[in-house]
């Protein structure tokens, strides 16, 4: 039994249209909003939002206001790294990674 089905009429369900994927557009920029960051591409759409609280002791799982502002920041940097990157490949500089240090017992 392949497929999506009704489970009120038991009949098959027609798959939904995958929707094309989007481009994000660069460059990437950060906004301050109450209580979080926003990333969003050139054209305005919300990558990411980035919370944060006043007193981050207080509420285990936020970032402090400067923490959640550099994560903000390095996320919309992310376009330009990889494109430096695919730069870097394409000029024949790439290099091996580097050997892992042996594991600690």
């Amino acid at each position: 039994m392949e497929g999506r089905w009704n489970h009120i009429t038991s009949k098959p369900v027609a798959p939904r249209p995958t929707p094309p994927p989007r481009a994000l557009r660069r460059p990437w920029s950060v906004e301050e909003t109450p209580g979080s960051f926003e990333v969003k591409d050139r054209e305005g759409f919300l990558i990411v939002r980035v919370y944060w609280r006043a007193e981050p002791a207080l509420h285990q799982h936020y970032f402090s206001w400067d923490e959640a502002r550099r994560v903000a920041l390095n996320i919309a940097k992310l376009p330009d790294l990889v494109l430096a990157e695919k730069a870097r490949q394409s000029a024949g500089q790439q290099q091996s990674p580097a050997p892992m240090p042996p594991a600690r017992r």
